[in-house]
């Protein structure tokens, strides 16, 4: 247990080092998000290096991996260094995690076409799942209706439009200051709460809360790098409670990512209805909605959005109310804001 302790000291040592040298790293890493007055309206260009907070988490979780025999982080139940089908899990995890995170870094440098990104977003998807068959989602089981969905022949195909859509959808959803950290913070803690990879997630949700520190006044920004990594290491645990340990039902799982999911699909078809690339951006999301209503206070917006995606899981997990009913006054309150912008506003 001292070493995980050695760990944590580790992550935190680094991770505010990297808060005090950022300046420095910006200029010799040269990765800017730089604002454009239509879709980016911050003021000055901002280091997107929020990914070293998680990158310095993943490799120092790499390292304690070769010393960890107890399996204090890495449950023998998964990561067993003797069983093959094991061995493939760990592979998948930080291989994959890394391949997907440079992909990211190449985007925030070269700012590459949303049709290219996608391709090799889900090539190295299918290289992984196809590795790693303990990665598969081979059936959707509701567990508040007791119904079952047998994929079969689309249990490859379904496990890769997952993960691909819950990268996207954390992607879009990362707009404003604080905005994606504080879901990122929901996400670590409801996991750390249920009992999944407790002392994995602990590490993330440190790292996480050190990027935070910067990002609140816009020091520093994730960019696709960072949720990129922190996307895919989310689904990575999500499937593997859900095929091995039954923690994460169905219905669970739509209700943490209810939020960014709903805003994805709204603003992908009303594109889709205006004749527009779906995948081109524009400032029709939920965040920009509620900057335009809110006069650009971010306090107010995030309190509004830690609202929306809270609640649900709330009513559902400590209330005990259904999961149609969980998330409907999210749901109601939500499609509110958008016609009320849509109605009484000018668009943006």
């Amino acid at each position: 247990m001292i070493y995980y302790f050695i760990l944590l000291l580790l992550v935190c040592t680094f991770s505010v080092l990297i808060n005090l040298k950022i300046d420095l790293l910006s200029k010799k890493i040269s990765i800017y998000d730089k604002p454009d007055k239509k879709r980016k309206l911050h003021k000055s260009k901002t280091p997107i290096l929020g990914w070293l907070h998680t990158l310095i988490a993943m490799i120092f979780l790499l390292l304690f991996s070769f010393i960890d025999n107890e399996n204090i982080v890495f449950k023998s139940n998964i990561f067993e260094i003797y069983n093959e089908e094991h061995i493939r899990a760990f592979i998948s995890l930080f291989i994959g995690a890394f391949l997907i995170f440079f992909i990211g870094v190449y985007d925030d440098k070269n700012n590459i076409s949303a049709t290219k990104k996608s391709l090799y977003l889900v090539g190295i998807l299918y290289l992984i799942v196809n590795f790693d068959k303990t990665l598969i989602i081979n059936n959707i089981y509701f567990k508040d209706f007791n119904y079952i969905i047998y994929l079969e022949n689309f249990a490859i195909p379904f496990t890769i439009l997952s993960i691909f859509f819950l990268i996207n959808s954390l992607n879009l959803y990362d707009g404003i200051n604080l905005q994606t950290g504080l879901f990122l913070t929901f996400v670590f803690l409801t996991f750390i709460l249920k009992g999944i990879f407790v002392e994995f997630f602990i590490v993330f949700l440190i790292s996480n809360i050190l990027f935070i520190l910067k990002n609140f006044n816009g020091r520093l920004f994730y960019g696709d790098s960072g949720i990129y990594l922190n996307s895919y290491i989310i689904s990575y645990f999500i499937i593997k409670s859900y095929n091995s340990i039954n923690i994460l039902n169905t219905e669970l799982i739509m209700i943490i990512f209810f939020l960014p999911a709903l805003d994805l699909l709204r603003v992908f078809i009303v594109r889709l209805l205006f004749l527009k690339n779906p995948f081109e951006g524009d400032r029709n999301h939920i965040h920009h909605i509620l900057v335009y209503l809110f006069n650009n206070i971010n306090l107010k917006v995030n309190l509004v959005l830690l609202l929306l995606f809270s609640s649900p899981y709330i009513f559902y997990e400590f209330l005990d109310i259904s999961f149609i009913f969980s998330f409907l006054p999210a749901l109601i309150f939500y499609f509110s804001l958008v016609i009320y912008f849509y109605r009484y506003k000018k668009r943006i």
